[in-house]
């Protein structure tokens, strides 16, 4: 099915209903029921934007972040001024660090909704993230300005874009803000802790990364920043060793190259990007865009 047949093809009646239900399923937490659901629709017609929205939302919350891209582009390559799609696709390539994606995305959602705080929010992350970070600020305030409120995520963000620029006080006293607003939380926590070490306020830091550590697991981030307060005082072997086994950790393979199923288990038969045997997706397709990612 190529992309112009995609477009055309019409969701049959019998299926109507099962758009709804599985948005109703995704709400209550029932993500399987909802993957169940819009994978029947998508399979009958690919780019029906509801069921695409709702997959999208599925693999969000499943943290497959690379799925849930292909099924935002798709939704936003039929509906271009679709808010939600847009906005998620700039957050989820800020987490991804592909920081001029996010740019290009975030400054769609501001034409989209100039005067949404949320707009101006991505789009200051993406610009300070880029090396913009003067312009960056303005957007993070002015997110403040049309939210009315002190929202602790974009203090947040604008401390770290002021950190950026080398006005370390400034974003002291928002970070300190945020954490007396929020004591656990744990992004704040260790940007500050961040701060603390760039500006060489190393008990300040240490401080703060054992509260970090005290609310949440450990991470790549913490131990970077635990290695870079070790290395500024003096101390490169431990430093060295964090940084060492932190490679190591990230190198190790999750699964072994060629595991089995555990005995008296069949092995699933493979899927291709719909959730349906491969076979039958290739049958199904002449293109990547005809069948809905998982």
């Amino acid at each position: 099915m190529d992309r112009a047949a995609a477009a055309a093809a019409e969701v049959p009646a019998s299926l109507h209903g099962d758009v709804e239900t599985a948005a109703s399923a995704l709400r209550s937490g029932d993500l399987q029921r909802a993957e169940q659901l819009v994978i029947a629709v998508l399979e009958n017609a690919p780019l029906h934007v509801p069921a695409l929205r709702t997959l999208a939302a599925v693999r969000l919350d499943q943290k497959r972040q690379n799925a849930a891209a292909v099924l935002l582009e798709r939704i936003v390559g039929e509906e271009p001024a679709d808010y939600w799609a847009v906005s998620k696709l700039a957050l989820l390539e800020l987490g991804r660090h592909q920081h001029l994606k996010a740019e290009a995305h975030a400054r769609q959602a501001l034409r989209l909704a100039p005067m949404n705080p949320q707009s101006h929010n991505l789009m200051g992350v993406a610009l300070t993230q880029t090396g913009k970070a003067a312009a960056g600020e303005y957007h993070h305030r002015r997110a403040l300005e049309l939210s009315g409120k002190r929202i602790p995520m974009v203090l947040s963000n604008l401390a770290l874009n002021l950190k950026n620029q080398g006005r370390m006080q400034e974003a002291r006293d928002l970070y300190r803000e945020v954490v007396a607003a929020e004591p656990m939380n744990r992004q704040s926590l260790l940007g500050w802790a961040q701060l603390e070490e760039a500006d060489r306020n190393l008990d300040k830091a240490k401080e703060l990364l054992d509260r970090v550590e005290e609310v949440s697991t450990p991470t790549p981030a913490t131990r970077q920043t635990r290695a870079a307060i070790l290395g500024r005082e003096g101390r490169e072997e431990e430093a060295l060793a964090i940084l060492a086994a932190e490679e190591e950790r990230s190198l190790k393979p999750i699964e072994a190259p060629g595991a089995r199923p555990p005995a008296g288990q069949d092995r699933a038969p493979r899927r291709g990007l719909a959730g349906i045997p491969r076979r039958q997706a290739t049958r199904r397709r002449n293109g990547s865009a005809d069948l809905p990612a998982r």
